[in-house]
């Protein structure tokens, strides 16, 4: 992931957040975090009271990598699965700029491929809804795990579940992306029906000073 800056969007996207979800700074994300950091420290277990400094840190890098790319919205979900796993999950939504516009038939077909050629490999599915092209895909990716006192007893890497949605304007010039996240990997699979209906929920409007990028 780099730091790259995408061109900006003259959309706004209009999308509705499941209940569960709790958005992250993207804007004053340094201040924001600091004054988060004592609370966070005073309910966390004693074990892992000297762990949060480090995990603010590293939650600051990735917003401010987030932020600089141009990401409309990061939340983070707790919900509790059928079989009474607590499941915690991380929710991005992103807006892509594609430039001049095109069929977004032909963008989404592209987007299905270049999904199908990444490694390691998703399963990818296109789908259309109420007239309208999108893309799905799902994957099991391994991270290293993180330095941190409950992750000493686990060795390697640690995999994380993605569901991903993939929305082309009616242009194509753009793509609204949402992108779901879980460690909990055999529940990971229940929040595609929860992606799909965000995913049909997602409308374009031509952005003014009214609008924010990401108008809830």
């Amino acid at each position: 992931m780099n730091n790259t800056e995408q061109p900006r969007s003259e959309y706004s996207i209009a999308v509705e957040i499941p209940p569960g979800y709790h958005p992250l700074p993207l804007e004053n994300i340094g201040s924001v975090l600091e004054s988060a950091t004592a609370p966070i420290a005073q309910s966390v277990p004693s074990e892992i009271k000297s762990s949060v400094p480090d995990v603010i840190g590293t939650l600051g890098f990735f917003l401010e990598t987030l932020a600089a790319r141009q990401a409309l919205y990061c939340g983070i979900g707790r919900h509790m699965s059928e079989t009474g796993e607590q499941v915690t999950s991380w929710l991005t939504i992103s807006l892509l700029n594609c430039g001049e516009p095109q069929n977004p038939r032909l963008v989404a077909q592209d987007l299905a491929i270049n999904k199908l050629d990444e490694q390691p490999a998703a399963i990818v599915e296109p789908v259309d809804v109420g007239g309208r092209p999108m893309v799905f895909s799902e994957l099991t990716r391994n991270f290293p795990a993180p330095d941190l006192p409950v992750f000493e007893s686990r060795s390697g890497d640690v995999p994380v579940f993605q569901l991903e949605a993939l929305v082309p304007s009616d242009d194509g010039t753009n793509v609204a992306v949402i992108e779901f996240s879980t460690v909990s990997v055999e529940s990971g699979p229940l929040y595609s029906e929860m992606l799909f209906t965000m995913a049909a929920s997602i409308r374009f409007n031509k952005l003014t000073s009214q609008y924010s990028s990401l108008d809830l």
